[in-house]
């Protein structure tokens, strides 16, 4: 699984829309749509914000490890 795809399951499963995750991230909700797409990356930054947020690793996140 992607980064992008796995920011968009944690999303789903998490019941946010992609505004509202946008907002609680400070991006645009067409930046995270481009990162759930793959179509964009994502600055390390951001990637720290989202893996805080859905209480996971950096290596879950990056698909490293699934847990």
């Amino acid at each position: 699984m992607s980064m992008g795809q796995y920011v968009q399951k944690m999303r789903e499963e998490s019941g946010l829309t992609q505004q509202e995750l946008a907002d609680k991230l400070g991006i645009a909700r067409g930046s995270l749509a481009r990162i759930e797409g793959n179509y964009s990356t994502m600055s390390l930054t951001l990637a720290i914000q989202i893996a805080d947020l859905f209480n996971c690793s950096l290596d879950a996140l990056t698909g490293r490890r699934t847990s």
